[in-house]
């Protein structure tokens, strides 16, 4: 069973770099500008959906799917950010 509290830390590390100047460079040089305001909406949209299950705390086998699914999309992209902002930083 995933932790929300601790998938929201996550949700929350990931909106900061994407608030990250190096970053918005990045993806303003590739082209990729509205593509990273997208992903800043769908990762506010993420922490609210935790932020309701946070607060239920009991969950249907359903809700708990879509809750791994979450955790695991959360990560990865916190990896990928993560790889990204290293691989800027030794450019």
């Amino acid at each position: 069973m995933a932790d929300v509290g601790a998938i929201l830390t996550v949700t929350q590390t990931l909106f900061a770099a994407l608030e990250c100047s190096i970053l918005k460079e990045i993806f303003s040089i590739w082209g990729y500008k509205s593509e990273l305001e997208e992903l800043k909406k769908t990762v506010s949209t993420i922490t609210k959906v935790l932020l309701d299950a946070d607060a239920k705390q009991v969950f249907t086998n359903e809700e708990q799917y879509w809750i791994e699914k979450l955790n695991e999309v959360v990560y990865d992209a916190d990896d990928l950010f993560d790889e990204i902002l290293t691989f800027a930083e030794q450019k």
